[in-house]
């Protein structure tokens, strides 16, 4: 590229008309051609040196494709984890506004040791339901 940009941009030397002087001043300024040998080492060399990128690039497009499967992975088990942390915030809850009835509520026409046995009853139940479903996760 550097002989290429070296060159003047229209090397033909032009006479009064405008027309070029001869055909043979185009190339005056450039270096001697290399030997055809050369030129068939110089693009061998660039071949392997394109099959050595090659390689390199499909080797990092295995290890892209890898990390992309786990990071999908990843992002599956994180949205199931965040579905499971909501559904038990929401039993816990559950859970503490029974406790806090149960400590706090009273209704009319019955004893509050009745009462309170009820509501633990229906306590003990969410305990055992929500045990149940967490066991079939």
């Amino acid at each position: 590229m550097a002989k290429i940009e070296a060159m003047e941009p229209f090397p033909f030397r032009r006479s009064r008309n405008g027309a070029p002087d001869s055909y043979s001043d185009a190339f005056s300024s450039r270096e001697p051609a290399s030997t055809s040998l050369e030129n068939a080492l110089e693009i061998e060399a660039f071949k392997a040196e394109i099959a050595r990128l090659e390689e390199v690039a499909t080797a990092y497009r295995a290890v892209f494709e890898r990390e992309r499967e786990r990071a999908d992975r990843l992002a599956v088990e994180l949205t199931q984890a965040a579905a499971e942390t909501t559904a038990a915030n929401a039993w816990a809850a559950r859970l503490e506004d029974e406790v806090t009835a149960l400590r706090n509520d009273r209704r009319d026409g019955g004893t509050i040791a009745g009462y309170a046995a009820r509501r633990l009853g229906h306590l003990a139940a969410s305990i055992v339901q929500a045990d149940r479903a967490a066991g079939t996760r």
